[in-house]
């Protein structure tokens, strides 16, 4: 019982910590008075945040530059065009999406 309290807890601490990460992340990116890569690095935040979010504790995650291609493929059209296009420069679009348009979830 004292070890599903723990887990539960530190799922809490966990989901909290991933949120702040992504509303600095939203923050930085949504500064339209800054380049495009540092607006590019708040959305890697929001990237990661996301991933580690989806891939808790799983075994079987694709590596963070193969999901951060794939987020940004499946929402390429609902960012700023500079700040994507300075991402998938470095993290190109693959040909099959494993992550549905306006979506974060791996498929």
């Amino acid at each position: 019982m004292e070890m599903t309290n723990l887990r539960l807890m530190q799922h809490v601490v966990n989901g909290m910590r991933l949120q702040d990460q992504k509303d600095a992340g939203w923050s930085i990116y949504n500064n339209t008075d800054s380049t495009p890569e540092r607006r590019a690095s708040g959305l890697l935040m929001v990237m990661e945040a996301q991933y580690e979010d989806n891939f808790e504790g799983e075994s079987k995650a694709p590596p963070l530059a193969t999901y951060v291609a794939h987020w940004l493929g499946a929402n390429r059209s609902r960012h700023d065009r500079a700040v994507v296009d300075f991402l998938i420069a470095r993290y190109p679009t693959p040909p099959r999406l494993r992550i549905k348009p306006g979506s974060k979830y791996w498929d």
